[in-house]
């Protein structure tokens, strides 16, 4: 859950991408900025480590905009969120980013764990059944979690709709149990 801070850079940069028209491809450099942040889990604490000297921390947010070829957009913000100490929170940023924008564009986004990678047709689907219930435009997020054995649990909003042989295996024991 974002904080009032992130919640505010994550605005300012929509409404900087939207004044600029390019809140699509903001929206995809945010999401490689924050793919890299969550393949390197120490760039955070390393961001936030007083030690570090500002000069380093400003070669190495160069560095990765250079390398992910990003826009001068997000250069600029980059900039201003290092400058102010918050780079550390870019994952947080990321996510109230994705929900402002999503909330802009009228999408619901429901997160779906599977025991098996699903076929594109499979998650189109999902998205075309969910869409049809809360009636919105649903995008789905599928990671794949073999622990569920079978079955699927999605997550809509605060909602867990459980249909997976982990979950109803649980239940069983519960009700095993009970008795």
């Amino acid at each position: 859950m974002a904080t009032a801070p992130e919640q505010l850079y994550a605005g300012v940069l929509l409404d900087l991408a939207v004044d600029a028209t390019q809140v699509e491809a903001v929206a995809a450099e945010v999401a490689s900025l924050d793919a890299l942040f969550a393949a390197t889990p120490g760039l955070p604490r390393f961001l936030a480590n007083p030690v570090q000297s500002t000069e380093v921390k400003e070669r190495l947010v160069t560095e990765a905009v250079e390398g992910l070829g990003l826009s001068d957009l997000m250069r600029r913000f980059l900039g201003v969120v290092l400058r102010n100490r918050r780079l550390q929170l870019f994952r947080s940023i990321a996510a109230a980013f994705r929900d402002a924008y999503d909330a802009r564009r009228g999408v619901e986004r429901v997160a779906v764990a599977s025991a098996r990678p699903m076929a594109a047709e499979q998650v189109a689907a999902l998205a075309s059944h969910f869409g049809e219930r809360l009636e919105k435009r649903v995008e789905v997020d599928v990671e794949v979690a073999p622990e569920l054995i079978g079955g699927l649990v999605a997550q809509v909003g605060s909602e867990e709709i459980d249909g997976s042989i982990r979950g109803r295996l649980r239940g069983l024991r519960a009700h095993l149990l009970a008795e």
